[in-house]
């Protein structure tokens, strides 16, 4: 159904992406590419333009406007979570562990921060099997958002909270790309980024 077309997009040094590591910086050649797909899906909707490359005529469809602003918030919401330092499954936990606290907390009267918990009580509480927490709980710990303390000859470990509302699952992670709005601006005052 669709044509082996090029896509052409005149607005790329208009656009940014952070840099922040080597997964993001990874990244980046995928928002292009996500934005090279969208206006390559949008080829019927487009005047094909035909150039000469190495004496072939080679017919292409220019990215638009509109195709940049569909990749910003795809990207913003599959791309962004490469910003997130947990693995998802880890995000996942952490996110069940925090309402769990919250409602112990709440039943018990005690602050968020003083609220200690097993594997088993995650277990019983969200239904994970022991492997999966075991798992998912390690990073949880390398990365400090759990504080550990070892029981009675080191059997069992309990845990605490050890940050305030950041493992919020629904919390999204933007990327610093380009609004529309901006392109639009720096086009006409002649800039680029």
């Amino acid at each position: 159904m669709l044509k082996g077309v090029a896509v052409v997009n005149n607005y790329s040094k208009y656009l940014s992406y952070p840099n922040i590591n080597l997964m993001t910086r990874r990244d980046h050649e995928k928002y292009l590419g996500l934005i090279e797909a969208i206006a390559y899906l949008y080829q019927y909707q487009r005047e094909i333009k035909k150039m000469e490359a190495d004496g072939v005529i080679v017919e292409y469809v220019e990215v638009s406007l509109e195709d940049i602003d569909k990749a910003n918030k795809l990207a913003n919401e599959v791309l962004g979570h490469s910003l997130d330092e947990l693995a998802r499954p880890s995000r996942v936990l952490l996110t069940s562990i925090r309402i769990m606290v919250k409602e112990i907390g709440k039943k018990e009267s005690l602050p968020i921060s003083e609220v200690y918990f097993t594997r088993r009580t995650i277990r019983e509480y969200i239904g994970w099997t022991d492997w999966q927490i075991k798992t998912h709980i390690k990073q949880l710990e390398e990365l400090e958002y759990l504080i550990v303390r070892n029981g009675a000859k080191g059997k069992e470990y309990s845990y605490a909270l050890n940050y305030d509302e950041e493992g919020d699952e629904s919390k999204k992670f933007y990327l610093n790309l380009t609004p529309v709005e901006e392109i639009k601006k720096m086009i006409k005052s002649g800039r680029s980024k």
